[in-house]
């Protein structure tokens, strides 16, 4: 019975996560909206905006910070996307650890899990400081309200792997759930690997892969 409640719960998690990554897609498909722009794109996210002075003119003018999927890592900065990426693959290790420890040391286990899900939204506060700020992104890049809606898709189903994972580290703190009788702690570690692995595939096909010309994107502007 116990293996079983844990079961559900995780088929239930992977069911609700692929709704809302439905909807946030299909308006967008329904719309006809165009995967890559032909133009350059300014998000506006409400900060990170800058003021350089025209020496010409002597007037000052609003700048915005020019996307990068990876940032300068030669100059140590990197862009808040690879630093969430790197703390998702660091939350992948912690969760696939819990899972080793559970049979034998359940409560290092639930300490394992619980650095899974720090790393997990650290990682996500870098994700979303992407989308928080004035960005312009460059001609053939992929549709930012497109990207944005998905963005956000992703991190719901943070939000639902957290809950199920929180609540399965909970009840082996409380001596409920035992390697005998889990209730989940597995799966909710495993799905935690399946989100971070989500987030990984999504960076790579969505945010690097359609960058143009690579770090040469913006020569053409």
């Amino acid at each position: 019975m116990a293996r079983k409640a844990g079961l559900i719960g995780f088929l239930v998690v992977q069911a609700i996560a692929i709704v809302v990554w439905l909807m946030a897609l299909l308006p967008h498909l329904g719309q006809g909206d165009a995967f890559f722009e032909t133009a350059q794109q300014i998000w506006s996210g409400g900060g990170h905006s800058f003021v350089e002075t025209d020496f010409r003119t002597g007037q000052n003018v609003l700048g915005v910070e020019r996307f990068h999927p990876v940032g300068d890592v030669g100059k140590l900065d990197p862009s808040p996307l690879l630093l969430g990426t790197l703390l998702m693959l660091l939350a992948a290790g912690a969760a696939g650890g819990a899972i080793y420890l559970f049979r034998s040391k359940p409560n290092a286990a639930t300490g394992a899990s619980i650095v899974a899900l720090l790393l997990g939204l650290g990682g996500c506060a870098f994700i979303a400081m992407q989308w928080l700020g004035d960005t312009a992104f460059p001609p053939g890049f992929m549709n930012t309200y497109l990207l944005n809606s998905l963005t956000r898709a992703f991190l719901v189903q943070v939000g639902l792997g957290f809950i199920f994972m929180a609540i399965c580290s909970v009840l082996v703190i409380a001596g409920v759930a035992k390697p005998e009788k889990p209730y989940g702690f597995q799966l909710a570690a495993l799905n935690w690997i399946i989100v971070t692995a989500i987030w990984v595939v999504f960076y790579l096909v969505c945010h690097v892969a359609p960058f143009p010309f690579g770090d040469a994107a913006w020569g053409t502007v």
